[in-house]
């Protein structure tokens, strides 16, 4: 092979028929590409977007199913007549602590109430509230041990004019204060509207047994929506 023709450029010419692609042509397979995959991402996002929307419409269902309302007065300012409140959809039986807001009836076949929780089995509970001074609720809780007042700020101004002593033996107002332990299996239940409940002073000792669920959450309206207040405690005589 002389030496010009091993020095001289090689030139690979294309094969007839099998042109070099365009810019053009790469650009416009790089542009399918790009919208196939913008097209996955949207129907993904779609897909996402609507799990949640399906989520939060089950979720606003359970919601209303497992929520009760408020009717009448009884418990204002705690809660009003109209507000909702969430139970447990699960029926499991719930632990029923002193000042727990409950929904349950004083009898099989009762009125549904909602109500709180004064005296729970073996607590010593009086009430002695005499015409239109203020009256006093106190616990000895177990039985035993120093006498203490239940301090329900939702109790102020709420106590009314009528005189109101408690108990009789099965939990019921009487004319003279009288302190009574709560049996077992039962619970000394009042409102937090004082002078307007239809409680325990009327119905005597609400039996554990028809407790249907301890209320903690307000549903409704959604400006209050939140934990059910739970400042109510006992303090020294």
């Amino acid at each position: 092979m002389s030496d010009a023709v091993r020095g001289a450029p090689i030139r690979i010419a294309h094969l007839s028929g099998f042109p070099s692609p365009s810019r053009e042509v790469v650009g416009g397979a790089n542009r399918q590409i790009g919208g196939r995959v913008s097209l996955v991402i949207v129907r993904r996002l779609s897909l996402v977007v609507a799990a949640v929307l399906v989520l939060a419409l089950v979720t606003f269902a359970g919601a209303a199913l497992s929520s009760i309302p408020i009717r009448g007065t009884s418990m204002e300012p705690t809660l009003r007549d109209g507000d909702r409140i969430f139970i447990n959809p699960l029926g499991s039986k719930p632990e029923v602590d002193r000042f727990a807001v409950v929904v349950g009836r004083f009898s099989k076949n009762g009125p549904q109430v909602v109500k709180r929780v004064i005296g729970i089995p073996g607590d010593m509970v009086r009430i002695d509230k005499i015409g239109v001074r203020g009256g006093v609720v106190a616990v000895q809780p177990g039985g035993t041990g120093p006498w203490l007042i239940v301090d329900n700020p939702a109790w102020n101004e709420r106590w009314g004019k009528a005189s109101s002593n408690c108990c009789t033996p099965d939990g019921k107002l009487t004319s003279v204060v009288t302190p009574q332990r709560v049996p077992d299996g039962q619970l000394f239940l009042l409102g937090d509207n004082f002078a307007a409940s239809d409680d325990s002073r009327a119905h005597g000792w609400a039996p554990i047994e028809f407790v249907r669920a301890v209320a903690t959450w307000r549903s409704y309206p959604l400006s209050s929506m939140g934990r059910i207040a739970d400042d109510v405690m006992l303090k020294p005589a």
